[in-house]
C-alpha cells in the first residue's frame, strides 16, 4: 500500500515597521504585513489494499494582514512600561489520512488566527542587581487548529474560538559576582468560548488542551574564573509543569493529566572559544506526560501517553567561531 501526498504552498507578502519617538521617554513602533497565500496538494492511493487507487486534489488561497503597536513609556533609566497589540495567524492544510477513511474525516484544515493584547513593567532595582520583569496578557484565539481524533483517525482540524489570560513574571538577582539566581512563573486561564464541532467534542469553558494554569521555574548559576583562560561554571534548575487536561474527545471527554516537577544539573568549564559540560536531565526520572489519548482506537479504552524524555546523563564540547 503506497500513499503519496505531494503539496505546493507560495506566500508573497509585502510588509513595514515605523519607529517614532514622541519624547525621549516615549515612543511607539508600529508594524504592517499583507501576504496572499495559495497551497495546492493532491493525495494519491495505490497498492492492493485499496484497488486501483485514487486521488484527492486539494486547493487554498488566502489574503492576510496582521499587524502590531507597541507603545513603551521609560519611567526612569531603570523601568519601563509597555504594552502591545499584535495580531498573527498560521495557514491551513491537508491532511495525511487513509483511504479507508469515512467521509465525516476532514481532509483539510483552515488557518487560524490570534491577537494579543499585553501590558508590563520591566525594572532593574537595587544598583541592578535585581531585575523585575512583569506581563499581564489577554489573548483572542479563533478558528483554533486542533490535533483531533475523529472517527479513530488523527487529523488536524478546526475548533470554535478561545481565550487565554493571565500573568507572568521573572525576577533575577545577583547576589555576589558569578553568582545569578532567577525565578520566572506564570498563571493563565485558557478556555474555549464557544463549543467546537461536535466531531471534535470540546464544549464553551472547556480548559485548552495541555494548558497548565501554574507553572514556573527556578534556576542558579554559578561561575568562576580557575585561571587567565578558563572558568569554571555549575548550575541547576527546578521546572513545575501543573496539572492539565487532554486533547477533547467527543466520547471520553477530556481527561486530567498529572503535573509533574524536573530537575536538571549541569557544570564544565570554559576557555577561550571552547566549552566542555557535563548535565544531569531530569535527575529524579519523572515520568512527565505530554500528551494523552487513544481511548477511541485503543483496546478496552486503554491510553496511550507521550512522556518527557527520561533521566539523560551527557557531556558536550561545543567551540564558537
Amino acid at each position: 500500500q503506497t500513499v503519496s501526498l505531494p503539496s505546493d504552498y507560495k506566500e508573497t507578502a509585502a510588509f513595514a515597521n515605523v519607529d517614532y519617538h514622541f519624547t525621549d521617554r516615549f515612543d511607539v513602533s508600529l508594524g504592517g504585513r499583507y501576504s496572499h497565500n495559495k497551497q495546492t496538494s493532491s493525495q494519491t492511493n495505490g497498492g492492493p489494499l485499496s484497488g486501483p487507487g485514487s486521488t484527492v486534489s486539494g486547493t487554498s488561497s488566502e489574503d492576510v494582514f496582521t499587524f502590531a503597536v507597541a507603545p513603551k513609556y521609560k519611567l526612569s533609566d531603570n523601568a519601563t512600561l509597555y504594552a502591545r497589540i499584535a495580531k498573527g495567524y498560521r495557514p491551513g492544510g491537508p491532511n495525511a489520512i487513509s483511504p479507508f477513511a469515512p467521509a465525516a474525516v476532514p481532509r483539510t484544515f483552515a488557518s487560524d488566527s490570534i491577537v494579543n493584547y499585553e501590558a508590563g513593567v520591566k525594572a532593574d532595582l537595587l544598583d541592578r542587581s535585581v531585575s523585575v520583569d512583569l506581563t499581564a496578557f489577554y489573548i483572542v484565539w479563533s478558528d483554533i487548529q486542533l490535533l483531533a481524533n475523529v472517527n479513530n483517525f488523527g487529523v488536524n482540524t478546526n475548533g470554535g474560538s478561545a481565550e487565554s489570560k493571565g500573568v507572568e513574571g521573572s525576577v533575577t538577582f545577583v547576589p555576589t559576582a558569578g553568582l545569578t539566581l532567577s525565578a520566572n512563573g506564570a498563571y493563565t486561564q485558557a478556555n474555549l468560548t464557544e463549543d467546537t464541532p461536535a466531531l471534535l467534542g470540546g464544549k464553551d469553558g472547556d480548559r485548552l488542551p495541555y494548558s497548565a494554569p501554574v507553572s514556573g521555574s527556578l534556576n542558579a548559576d554559578y561561575r568562576r574564573p580557575v585561571s587567565d583562560a578558563v572558568s569554571l561554571f555549575v548550575g541547576g534548575s527546578v521546572r513545575f509543569t501543573g496539572r492539565r487536561r487532554s486533547d477533547f474527545d467527543p466520547t471520553f471527554g477530556q481527561t486530567s493529566v498529572p503535573s509533574f516537577t524536573t530537575v536538571d544539573l549541569r557544570g564544565g568549564l570554559d576557555w577561550g572559544a571552547y566549552r566542555v559540560e557535563a548535565y544531569v536531565k531530569n535527575l529524579g526520572d519523572e515520568r512527565g506526560i505530554l500528551s494523552l489519548g487513544g481511548a477511541a482506537s485503543s483496546p478496552a479504552g486503554v491510553l496511550q501517553a507521550g512522556l518527557i524524555r527520561p533521566r539523560t546523563i551527557g557531556v558536550s564540547l561545543s567551540a564558537s567561531y
